[in-house]
């Protein structure tokens, strides 16, 4: 598409990027101490990951959706009037933060399993559905559409971390990612 696109496409990735960079930080400081404890009780040491992912999503399903649905006046304020047109691009954007913690969580549970072959297939499996979406949304739809070919990849990795790293994500924790995705796309669309 046009440079324009990509710098909308940029600049709501980037937004998305930022989060789930913090999201990261918070596992990371977390893992030392939990890969200490692995050896002794994996299960209550993978239990206090998946509470981490839980408390991230009740603090980032509300400030997406708040920041969704405060779209229309919030970025033409934050970045000027020549973005106002990118705010189709930060729908698909926001709705990823809802399933950072999951995404970490399952990059965590495969470095305490000594298994990071596996977050690297789910890694791999999300990059080439986010190619294929790319190729079939860009096109029509500019920067909206490669941050729905981000989302539709990070859901891939999901699902796909899912399969082969049993047990790692509770029903409840699932629930809540895409409950939570699709309030925001939802808010999203209301502006």
């Amino acid at each position: 598409g046009s440079k324009v696109e990509t710098g909308f496409a940029g600049l709501a990735i980037g937004v998305s990027l930022a989060g789930s960079y913090a999201v990261s930080q918070a596992f990371a400081v977390q893992l030392p101490k939990l890969a200490e404890e692995f050896g002794q009780d994996p299960e209550g040491t993978e239990a206090v990951g998946r509470r981490l992912a839980r408390d991230l999503q009740l603090l980032l399903i509300p400030l997406t959706v708040a920041a969704a649905l405060a779209l229309d006046p919030l970025l033409p304020a934050i970045v000027g009037e020549g973005f106002s047109e990118a705010e189709a691009a930060f729908g698909p954007a926001l709705a990823m933060l809802p399933l950072a913690p999951l995404v970490v969580l399952a990059s965590q549970l495969a470095t305490l399993r000594l298994i990071p072959e596996k977050r690297l297939l789910a890694a791999a499996v999300g990059a080439l559905v986010f190619l294929a979406v790319a190729v079939a949304l860009v096109p029509a739809w500019g920067a909206a559409g490669a941050t729905s070919a981000l989302l539709a990849g990070t859901l891939a990795s999901i699902v796909t971390s899912a399969l082969v790293l049993p047990r790692a994500f509770s029903p409840q924790l699932v629930a809540a990612a895409l409950t939570g995705a699709a309030m925001v796309l939802a808010a999203a669309e209301l502006v």
